[in-house]
């Protein structure tokens, strides 16, 4: 397949195919080789759709290759304090497993990287798990790198 059989759209979250497909990527990602390798209950999955409906700062995007769904990244924008400008964190990036190794990544990348630019960001952060060596590397091609001084991602679960 050629690039011509890429096409990558922002999810509209009133539209069904599109929670659908979006859910199918995120579930893809939560049970494979980098999740908990739980699949969502449907409760999760209820809450997910009204989060996405409500939280006017979240922005997702769908890749699909020859029509099919290939992955999807869901995004949150926000607010810089020290750089005074707009920021856009990448939270998911997950190419669908048959369709890693094609380019679908870095396609994906790029185009949140423009649609960072269209949204007059300063930068954009992502987490990235350490022993994810596939998605550093794609990271590293685009310029992300470790802060300086060096952050650590510190979580408390509440409940």
């Amino acid at each position: 397949m050629t690039e011509a059989d890429t096409t990558i759209i922002e999810v509209d979250f009133r539209n069904f195919d599109h929670i659908s497909d979006l859910l199918f990527v995120l579930e893809s990602y939560k049970t494979g080789g980098m999740g908990d390798g739980i699949p969502y209950r449907e409760s999760e999955k209820a809450r997910l759709i009204t989060q996405f409906i409500v939280h006017s700062n979240v922005m997702a995007f769908l890749i699909y290759r020859g029509g099919k769904i290939a992955g999807g990244s869901v995004c949150f924008k926000s607010f810089s304090t020290f750089n005074t400008a707009n920021l856009l964190n990448i939270h998911d990036l997950c190419i669908v497993g048959e369709y890693r190794g094609k380019g679908l990544g870095r396609e994906l990348t790029e185009y949140i990287v423009q649609k960072g630019r269209e949204l007059l960001c300063s930068q954009i952060t992502l987490e990235v798990r350490e022993d994810n060596g596939i998605a550093k590397s794609l990271y590293r091609k685009f310029r992300f790198e470790d802060t300086t001084p060096k952050m650590h991602f510190w979580k408390r679960k509440l409940s």
